[in-house]
């Protein structure tokens, strides 16, 4: 749960939290205002309420912030929810849902889970499902298999019907084959990736025991094979929620540090204080450390300094990445966002001060060949044409109170030229059961007014 300064008083109780905590919509309901400007100078947005998990975790819907969640084609939109309410010996499901322009959305196949997982749509209309499915999901629900689904009749609406394949598959000879934590993105090639972070004295079909931590991409054109490679080993941490990006052959890791501490007693003296980056260069994978914040004063003290919130790869080829950083008095607030442009070894970078705007998530996408940035506080949408901004509050009707944002972008997918596609999940503990999820259609031509 990631908490503003005011989000934090409301939980003490020292303010109202009604704002906060009130009584949600029921599944469907709708507004049907299209970005109409307010007399405050605040847009006003289509949102409508969707299916969500009935349980925060282990498997809630909001879980996994590196993962694709939306994606389009044409006038169908694709999401799902993890349905967790009365897991079974097979664990819960990975639900599909679509919504055709105005109509009311609709329910797919039900796959089995552990973990929430990636969407992507081909530039074909193929809706393609990567899915982490236990091996034994009573004993543990983090050793399983990697799965792959497709939907060829998806462009017509049709989420039933998917072939699939194991990418991954558990053969008990080692721990884990792979990781809960997959990263997934496509290209306007149809180029897909797929990757994951190992930790040592694991043996995989590319590593060995003696090969410590390692990053694992899996990558294919739509109609060609799977290739697998490693973007690094011995990398001395646990690196894992990569994000991915790929365009025009161009391949790029965003991982996150999330070291294994035995003792949960324990000081955090490497967790979450790094920001590594890896990108395939003339075929030959690199890496560099971007942030090391390992021997800051608040380093012994405060899990989570660092957190990675986007990656993107621009029409130029170009590599955008923003991560946030908790180095102000309060450990909940994330004091600075750190937003870096270039590629390995040639950074610009630009730090924004983030103690008044409070924005958790920032996500970015490419229009009219500008990028532009959607964020979200802790419970307000907030979209810029410039990561400095100014930032322009979108109003909407729901409340999704700690949401954790995703958008449908270039790395998912082809999207709207009209519409900019968000999945809003509450990520609050204090909203479950039944925690809220919220999509919006937000037209793009808001940008074009700020």
């Amino acid at each position: 749960m990631r908490h503003s300064i005011l989000s934090i008083v409301c939980l003490l109780g020292f303010i109202s939290c009604d704002n906060f905590l009130n009584e949600f919509a029921e599944e469907g309901s709708e507004e049907t205002v299209e970005g109409t400007l307010e007399s405050n100078n605040q847009f006003k947005a289509f949102s409508e309420l969707i299916a969500s998990s009935y349980a925060h975790s282990p498997d809630g819907t909001w879980w996994g912030y590196n993962m694709k969640k939306i994606v389009r084609y044409k006038d169908r939109v694709f999401s799902y929810y993890i349905d967790n309410k009365s897991p079974d010996v097979n664990g819960s499901r990975f639900s599909l849902i679509s919504k055709l322009g105005d109509a009311e959305w609709q329910n797919g196949a039900k796959l089995p889970t552990s973990r929430p997982g990636n969407l992507l749509m081909d530039s074909q209309g193929v809706l393609h499902a990567f899915v982490y499915e236990a091996h034994d999901y009573a004993n543990n629900d983090s050793v399983g298999d990697l799965i792959h689904y497709w939907f060829p009749k998806a462009a017509d609406g049709n989420i039933n019907d998917f072939l699939s394949e194991i990418l991954v598959d558990y053969d008990g000879s080692h721990g884990e084959q792979v990781n809960i934590r997959v990263g997934a993105a496509i290209s306007d090639a149809d180029e897909i990736v797929i990757a994951y972070g190992m930790t040592k004295n694991i043996t995989t079909p590319l590593s060995s025991l003696d090969d410590g931590h390692t990053m694992h991409v899996l990558r294919k054109s739509v109609d060609g094979d799977w290739q697998q490679e490693l973007a690094g080993k011995n990398l001395g941490h646990d690196f894992y929620y990569p994000f991915v990006a790929v365009s025009s052959g161009k391949v790029a890791l965003l991982p996150v540090q999330d070291d294994f501490i035995p003792d949960s007693s324990a000081s955090y003296p490497n967790e979450y204080q790094m920001v590594p980056y890896f990108s395939d260069k003339g075929g030959v994978w690199q890496h560099e450390i971007l942030e090391d914040r390992r021997n800051h004063p608040y380093a012994q003290e405060r899990l989570q300094i660092i957190e990675q919130s986007e990656l993107f790869i621009d029409s130029e080829g170009k590599s955008h990445l923003i991560y946030k950083e908790r180095l102000g008095e309060l450990s909940s607030v994330f004091s600075q966002i750190v937003y870096l442009e270039g590629g390995l070894g040639d950074w610009s970078r630009v730090e924004l001060a983030n103690e008044e705007r409070n924005l958790n998530w920032v996500r970015i996408f490419e229009m009219g060949g500008k990028l532009r940035f959607v964020g979200f506080t802790y419970d307000q949408l907030m979209i810029a044409n410039d990561i400095n901004g100014p930032w322009q509050g979108i109003t909407l009707e729901h409340s999704i109170p700690g949401a954790y944002l995703y958008i449908a972008n270039q790395t998912s997918g082809p999207s709207s030229e009209e519409y900019l596609d968000i999945l809003l999940v509450s990520g609050s503990s204090n909203s479950y059961p039944n925690g809220p999820a919220a999509y919006v259609r937000l037209p793009k031509e808001l940008f074009l007014k700020l």
